[in-house]
């Protein structure tokens, strides 16, 4: 082996070494960054409470609608009432009720 390729082979060795040794310090800052980010926090909205009906004495009169393929029940429901138990207490309080389906 002449001093050329012992010249070579050392070159080689020595930009693989420092080109890991570069790799492991960039992981290891950008990992010490990621440790330092704030966690992200959880938000509960606040529900707001639906004021109490009062009884005027007035009839009132509620109008359901649906379809066959059941694309506006959840805006009908959820504009109605937020969960199930909520309807049903709801539906029975109604002095008149429509409904309009359509197949």
């Amino acid at each position: 082996m002449e001093n050329r390729d012992l010249i070579m082979v050392l070159t080689t060795s020595m930009t693989v070494l420092i080109g890991c040794i570069v790799v492991l310090v960039w992981r290891w800052t950008a990992g010490s960054a990621n440790k330092a980010v704030e966690p992200p926090k959880l938000v509960i909205p606040k529900v707001v409470a639906e004021p109490e009906e009062v009884d005027d004495g007035r009839k009132k009169v509620t109008i359901f609608f649906g379809t066959q393929t059941g694309t506006v029940e959840g805006f009908a429901k959820d504009d109605y009432a937020a969960d199930d138990e909520e309807y049903e207490e709801k539906l029975k309080t109604e002095t008149l009720t429509f409904f309009f389906l359509a197949t």
